[in-house]
Order: structure tokens, then sequence, then C-alpha cells
């Protein structure tokens, strides 16, 4: 059996999307992607699999995939616990200032994605203070988005969901 998703990130956003899919999306999904093997039950059963081992992980790793891949007030609930672990790695107390650099790394490409001088006009902060902590919740950001991929990626890879990584 092939893979049904080329790698972690896929599987998510199939796992926290399937819910606004129609059934026919479903079908489709499965075909596209070598999945069609699998009825649109168990295609939904592959989601409700992977939202369930995103549920089992630490919190903070559970908050970035709710943050970055849900739709509902997991999304939300996701965001504050992500904010209240990089508040922490970064050493920052001020907790407008986190949630919206953590909210910026989020919506990376994205237009409405706010900048650096409308974030320090709207906390009456210097830019330099913002391009500062935002060097600093990047970095946090980026370490905690490779611990949930390296976690999700084993696991995915042994269970088959996903193809294993080439040995290099």
């Amino acid at each position: 059996m092939t893979a049904l998703f080329r790698d972690s990130d896929e599987a998510l956003k199939f796992a926290f999307r399937v819910e606004q899919k129609s059934q026919h999306a479903i079908n489709g999904y499965g075909a596209v992607r070598g999945g069609g093997e699998l009825s649109p039950h168990e295609l939904r059963a592959q989601a409700v699999f992977i939202r369930k081992a995103v549920q089992e992980l630490p919190v903070h790793l559970r908050g970035y995939a709710w943050a970055a891949y849900a739709w509902d007030e997991s999304q939300i609930d996701g965001q504050r616990d992500v904010e209240r672990h990089i508040a922490k790695q970064i050493g920052n107390d001020s907790a407008q200032l986190v949630e919206l650099l953590v909210r910026r790394f989020l919506e990376l490409g994205d237009e409405t994605r706010p900048t650096h001088r409308a974030i320090a006009k709207q906390l009456n902060l210097h830019h330099s203070t913002v391009q500062h902590w935002d060097a600093k919740v990047y970095a946090a950001m980026t370490d905690l988005e490779r611990a949930l991929f390296d976690r999700l990626d084993r696991y995915f890879a042994r269970i088959k969901l996903i193809p294993a990584p080439q040995a290099a």
C-alpha cells in the first residue's frame, strides 16, 4: 500500500479540513492521492485518527498544530497555548506583543499579515523593538514547528501514513 499523504503537513491539512469538505471532495481526495482504495468513511476515519494523534501530543506541540491547522475554537485554544509557551521561551511578559508576533508567524505569506511598523504603532513601541522580539519569536516558532514535524513524521512514517524519510 502506498502512503496516503506526501508528508505530515499534508496529513494535518487534510485531517483538520475534512470536516468542512463535502462528500464529493473527500472522494476526489482519495482518488488523487492514491487512497482510491479507501472509501469516504475510511478517509474520514483517517482524519479522526490523525487528529487523535495530535491530541496526544504535549500541550505546546498540540497547540501549534491546532493554531496552524484548525478552523474552530481549537485554533484559538491552540494559539493561546503556543503564546504561553513562546513567551516563556523568549522571556517576554508582554502578552499582546507575543500574541501579535505569533499570529504574524502563523500568517506567513498572507496579505493580512501585520508589519513590524503596524504592530509597533498598535503597541506604542519603536519598530526596532518589535523587530528584535520578532526574531526571537520566529526562532522559537521554527523550533516548535520542527519539533512537531519531527515527532509526527516518525509516527506517521512508522504506521505508513506518509512515506518513510530517505536515508542521507
